[in-house]
């Protein structure tokens, strides 16, 4: 996982976001010129991304606005990783324990300096500095949960699995049936040309009328209704449509039972 990296230096100090974990050099100039690099550990850093990826996986509305949005949609789940309040299974103890110092002594106060000094980076920084800070770009972060999701299904190869299925199609068997060799002929070439995505020839079966349908008067019969639906367009067309298709259904179920008793 790629890190960025951010460098601020003062007259005394010089900080650093690594890959590395964050790191703050002390400048001194007497009684000759020197310096002091403390590193803090990176693993609060992958614990706080590993955690806002988990987020993310549960969290499909934050998701989708980090896609859309970028890294500020997502500023509030953009913690400290070296706050103490922040990280109760990493006590601010161990970060120190498992912090280098040159000076030797556990605890120093150059570490703890080093601990203010990135939390106080950290609140300045913007959400894309703090989102790079845990190595990521907002594209990057998006790709990652998705492949999580996609992992975590453990489905097929979809490519492989519709040339296996556009395969059983083209058979003997399937031959026989009507419509059924054209199906996989379709399948095979939309899958060949990748238009997969194209409405089937059943669409062009659909036939759309946009001119008014002509009904019978029904005028006695739904007057009640529209009384009863003031206000609501289109009531004496709608139910006089269904009278007359019930109409013509009952005439239809009637035709048989009028034969047989002539």
């Amino acid at each position: 996982m790629k890190k960025s990296v951010a460098s601020i230096r003062d007259e005394n100090i010089e900080f650093q976001w690594t890959a590395a974990g964050f790191r703050m050099t002390f400048l001194f100039q007497e009684p000759e010129p020197h310096h002091w690099v403390v590193q803090l550990p990176r693993e609060p850093i992958e614990e706080a991304s590993g955690r806002l990826i988990d987020h993310l996986k549960r969290d499909s509305l934050q998701l989708a606005a980090l896609g859309e949005h970028g890294g500020e949609a997502i500023s509030d789940l953009l913690r400290m990783p070296y706050a103490e309040e922040r990280e109760p299974q990493r006590p601010l103890s161990a970060m120190v324990s498992q912090s280098d110092c040159p000076c030797g002594q556990i605890g120093c106060n150059h570490i703890q300096e080093a601990l203010k000094t990135a939390e106080g980076s950290w609140r300045a920084a913007s959400a894309i500095d703090r989102l790079a800070w845990l190595g990521w770009t907002a594209e990057s972060l998006l790709d990652a949960v998705l492949d999580c999701w996609s992992s975590s299904l453990g489905g097929k190869d979809a490519e492989a699995e519709l040339k296996r299925f556009a395969a059983r199609l083209d058979t003997p068997a399937y031959r026989s049936k009507e419509g059924e060799a054209n199906l996989a002929e379709w399948l095979a070439e939309m899958a060949h040309n990748g238009h997969l995505h194209q409405p089937g020839p059943e669409l062009h079966d659909v036939e759309v009328s946009l001119t008014p349908l002509r009904l019978a008067s029904q005028a006695p019969v739904v007057q009640p209704w529209i009384q009863l639906l003031p206000g609501v367009p289109g009531v004496a067309e709608g139910l006089s449509l269904v009278i007359e298709q019930a109409s013509r259904n009952a005439e239809r179920l009637a035709k048989p039972l009028q034969a047989s008793k002539s």
